[in-house]
């Protein structure tokens, strides 16, 4: 089974990503998009086979595909890694027993909404900035969660460009593709209104992310839920950081 459907991934025309599309869409139909808002949205499949599984994120405007991630790895019997590591090398890069992400134009969403109208440019900001700006971040807005309660993987990438940011840095962020990077810049706004001269544009523009994605997915505690992205920021933003 393994074999059949990597001998299908291989055989595709990975620079057409309909047929990416169409291929994850044999296995999901009906697929469940995310809402991001502005005219984005994304959507997360998955094929599950013998000893492995291929996953794919696909990044949507107005329904027309700009990019795509896929995601697989080698399975744990070590006796197939060989055999496997081959299949695999025909699509991915496999390097130290690891199979890397096969990326489709993800330079694409290094970019603001076409909404946002402020001084910066992509180029006067971080290459950290601009990936965390992508869904590829991850679409979930909060702080932390899980059994071990585990910092969420967007809010460690925002911890780590906190220090480097300016008003304008935060504005820019606020028109961000990825909603969750949307959100945690509006929290960031509230926790450091001061820093702000422009408030009732900034303001005006968080009414309009609200609108535009009223409900977001969060994480209490090890459940995944769905609430309110107003009442969820001005809970984080009442939240000292330690």
């Amino acid at each position: 089974m393994d074999k059949k459907i990597l001998k299908q991934l291989n055989e595709l025309d990975k620079a057409d990503p309909s047929q990416v599309e169409s291929f994850f869409l044999q296995h999901r139909r009906n697929p469940e998009k995310v809402n991001l808002g502005f005219g984005w949205s994304l959507w997360n499949t998955r094929i599950g086979g013998g000893y492995i599984s291929l996953s794919a994120v696909i990044i949507y405007h107005n329904d027309s595909i700009i990019s795509y991630r896929m995601y697989s790895d080698l399975p744990n019997d070590k006796k197939l890694i060989g055999k496997y590591t081959k299949w695999f090398e025909k699509t991915f890069d496999v390097d130290s027993g690891k199979v890397k992400p096969y990326r489709y134009r993800e330079s694409s969403l290094f970019k603001p909404l076409a909404e946002y109208d402020g001084p910066l440019t992509t180029q006067e900001v971080s290459h950290e900035v601009l990936t965390y700006m992508t869904p590829y971040s991850g679409t979930t807005y909060g702080y932390a969660g899980g059994y071990s309660g585990e910092l969420l993987s967007n809010r460690e990438e925002f911890i780590s460009i906190e220090p480097g940011l300016s008003s304008e840095k935060a504005i820019l962020l606020m028109y961000s593709i990825n909603p969750a990077s949307r959100l945690t810049a509006i929290e960031y706004y509230k926790k450091h209104k001061d820093k702000f001269r422009n408030q009732r544009q900034v303001e005006d523009w968080i009414e309009q992310v609200y609108k535009e994605v009223p409900t977001v997915e969060t994480l209490f505690g090890c459940s995944r839920e769905t609430k309110e992205s107003r009442y969820l920021v001005e809970y984080y933003s009442r939240i000292k950081e330690e």
